[in-house]
């Protein structure tokens, strides 16, 4: 089918690209048009969450999208099987890891944006930038 890549905190992506060149949906995927200074228009390339590649399988209607969410519920009934069969000490060990990396990745985007606020505050003190002036 699509080919997964899992990330370094175990998130499972698959390529956007992958996933609408399976869904046959006929247009070009270039949703964002950017061009370069030298005229090119680079490759964007789009990566959704598992997660996420459920949601677009869902809203899809041709055959493919029937396929997707086939898939997709074979996928989860097997994930819980795999769980029935597991002690409930280790089903809990596996929730709290869970929702660790759940807080992981909330924590990484707030450390991003807060990156990014003490580079704008950086910058300004570096320039003398006085917003307070009118």
């Amino acid at each position: 089918m699509i080919k997964d890549i899992t990330c370094d905190d175990g998130t499972i992506a698959i390529s956007g690209r992958e996933l609408h060149d399976f869904f046959e949906v006929g247009k070009d995927f270039s949703p964002i048009s950017v061009k370069t200074p030298n005229g090119r228009h680079p490759r964007i390339e789009y990566v959704m969450i598992f997660d996420m590649t459920k949601e677009v399988a869902m809203i899809q209607r041709p055959d493919r999208g029937k396929k997707a969410r086939q898939y997709f519920i074979e996928i989860d009934k097997q994930a819980h099987h795999d769980m029935t069969g597991l002690s409930p000490a280790i089903q809990a060990a596996l929730a709290t890891a869970q929702a660790l990396a759940v807080q992981k990745r909330c924590i990484n985007r707030v450390t991003t944006k807060i990156n990014k606020i003490i580079n704008i505050v950086s910058y300004v003190v570096y320039n003398g930038l006085d917003f307070y002036t009118t």
